[in-house]
């Protein structure tokens, strides 16, 4: 004869009563497990593989000290857009010294920058029309790799905790 749990069927591993069943509990518990997992895993090595970014130049480009003096609107642009990680690489090719916030460039020098949130905003500049030289960082997050993660890791745990779940409880029924 069969016991009224076995009756219940696969729809009451899901859900009971309008509660998450045991299966659904698998799954959430898995998930759970997967995000502290993925968290962790995060915390621990952050940094260690860091992408290096990219090098961005900016040029400064031969005579621009004398289009500015003639009122030339296009010498350099006024702004650049980076990525946290890179490194804006300010050439001076022009034979007067120019300046970027509180840096001055010789003719020929350049000046190297790894880029932080904190060098968003306008500094002070002599290769442009504006007198400012505008740097837009954008921030990489991590978040939808963690999410990714967390899904990768945790639902595939959960169906195997789900399952031994299920081959315990028929064998527990068994006669």
């Amino acid at each position: 004869m069969a016991k009224a749990s076995q009756a219940v069927g696969l729809a009451g591993l899901w859900s009971r009563s309008g509660a998450l069943g045991p299966v659904g509990a698998s799954l959430a518990g898995g998930l759970g497990i997967g995000v502290v997992l993925v968290l962790a895993s995060w915390l621990a090595f952050r940094g260690v593989a860091e992408d290096p970014g990219e090098r961005v130049t900016v040029a400064i480009p031969p005579g621009t000290a004398a289009a500015l003096e003639e009122g030339t609107e296009d010498a350099v642009t006024a702004s650049v857009r980076v990525s946290e990680g890179d490194t804006l690489v300010v050439v001076n090719m022009d034979s007067v010294p120019h300046q970027i916030g509180i840096s001055t460039l010789a003719p020929g020098a350049a000046l190297e920058v790894p880029i932080t949130s904190g060098d968003a905003g306008s500094h002070h500049s002599s290769f442009n029309p504006g007198g400012t030289f505008t740097i837009e960082v954008e921030n990489g997050s991590a978040l939808p790799w963690m999410a990714l993660g967390s899904v990768l890791v945790g639902l595939p745990l959960g169906l195997v905790i789900a399952a031994v779940w299920i081959v315990a409880r028929r064998l527990e029924d068994a006669p």
